[in-house]
């Protein structure tokens, strides 16, 4: 089985609503029934409400959702490559490599509804200064324990891209989701060091990051 993640845009002209409601009813349970497994959209959503969270460091195209899910052989991805993009303006996929370091304690909602609480959608560029093991090491090694450590995560999923479509940009070599159990718990408590820490990593690691709900994972 392999991972693919797909960023979504949607036309400028169309609210964010309609996008996501197309999004979550239309391409989701589409790819389903082509055979995908393990769909999860997720989209920017005014009913994810975050208050005073993470700030949203979006680059001069920010993308409006993603799409996620796993195929036995990804040279069968064209079907479900072509219900993306009829859901959406633009698409860039990427091959991934998914570890998840801390996954939900609980799954509790049915297949096609809501996830609970609210999600972040982070890009990460790597620093030219660094070459690609040394970016892993750091990621891996230092941001993901501090994040595990001060961030009030429900779950962290982590992919490491493997190759992209030759079109995709932005350029990366990875990706997380990080899900909080409430958008009140996303927010940043402004008295801890250990949080002035966490902004700190968090600025040097995401350059696009989008708020957004958790939709379905089936």
């Amino acid at each position: 089985m392999e991972k693919l993640v797909y960023l979504l845009w949607r036309d400028a002209e169309e609210d964010a609503g309609s996008f996501a409601k197309r999004s979550v009813e239309s391409a989701g349970p589409a790819l389903v029934r082509l055979g995908a497994s393990e769909v999860a959209l997720h989209v920017a959503d005014g009913e994810a409400d975050l208050g005073r969270s993470v700030p949203v460091r979006d680059a001069h195209d920010p993308f409006a959702g993603s799409a996620s899910f796993w195929l036995p052989n990804v040279d069968d991805r064209a079907g479900f490559e072509a219900i993306l993009r009829e859901a959406s303006a633009r698409i860039a996929g990427y091959l991934v490599t998914e570890s998840v370091p801390r996954d939900f304690d609980r799954r509790d909602w049915p297949d096609g509804a809501r996830c609970p609480g609210a999600v972040m959608i982070s890009v990460f560029p790597q620093p030219a200064r660094l070459s690609r093991e040394a970016f892993r090491l750091r990621w891996h090694g230092s941001h993901t324990p501090l994040a595990l450590e001060v961030h009030p995560l429900w779950r962290y999923v982590r992919n490491v891209v493997r190759a992209g479509s030759r079109r995709a940009r932005p350029r990366t070599p990875g990706s997380s989701r990080s899900t909080c159990a409430s958008p009140k718990t996303c927010s940043i408590r402004s008295a801890s060091t250990a949080d002035r820490s966490a902004r700190s990593a968090t600025s040097r690691a995401s350059s696009t990051t989008r708020r957004a709900s958790s939709t379905s994972s089936t």
